[in-house]
């Protein structure tokens, strides 16, 4: 029912401005507010008779080897947004503008998505990515990125490689657009002012250009 989701929206909505909130420039509360109506309008309209098997499904599983079986790593912890009859996941996403290919075949989330489920049940997912395009007219793309076992490879390296870092508390800078609204910016910002901030530990494997600037 959209008139019942749009009142949960505009409830929890509202419950938001309590908080001092931050809006990008030429955004407000009120133009947002109309955003999200829309897209809930859009998104029920496409998605009525949907088969739901789970909504918001936690899961944990090993960050295994898939080729040896050795442990790698602390376990993988996530939430599916949404798991459908089928074996299907579906990732919701906002977005500004449509997603290319190549964003799509690197996604490291829908990767993990990917892994976990073979880990969990031993069968391949379809992995649905709902796009809400917030534009001048809302609407909704959607893709499926194919997963193989190629890519749980690589995504057991580079969570293998990231829980490493985090181990030796190795954290160097990685600049991008949400440097804006990042409340650690400062902190990013800092690394490399003096010589002790410029220090990362040794034997880590993660390097930075601030870091030995």
């Amino acid at each position: 029912n959209t008139d019942e989701i749009t009142g949960l929206f505009l409830a929890d909505w509202a419950a938001q401005q309590v908080d001092d909130l931050r809006f990008k420039e030429g955004e407000d509360g009120s133009t947002l507010q109309a955003l999200g109506v829309a897209l809930i309008s859009v998104y029920v309209a496409a998605n009525a008779d949907l088969r739901v098997r789970a909504v918001e499904w936690p899961f944990a599983v090993p960050l295994v080897d898939p080729e040896t079986g050795e442990v790698l790593g602390p376990d993988v912890h996530g939430v599916f947004d949404l798991v459908l009859d089928g074996d299907v996941i579906v990732e919701l996403k906002t977005a500004a503008r449509a997603y290319d290919a190549g964003t799509l075949a690197r996604n490291l989330q829908f990767s993990a998505y990917a892994y976990a489920y073979r880990r969990l049940y031993g069968r391949d997912p379809l992995i649905r990515v709902t796009a809400l395009l917030k534009q001048k007219k809302p609407r909704i793309d959607t893709y499926e990125p194919a997963r193989t076992a190629a890519d749980d490879r690589r995504f057991v390296a580079v969570a293998a490689a990231v829980a490493k870092a985090i181990t030796v508390e190795a954290f160097p800078p990685n600049p991008g657009w949400q440097c804006d609204d990042c409340e650690y910016a400062g902190r990013c910002e800092a690394v490399g002012a003096t010589r002790s901030m410029a220090r990362f530990p040794e034997n880590t494997a993660v390097k930075c250009a601030a870091a030995t600037g």
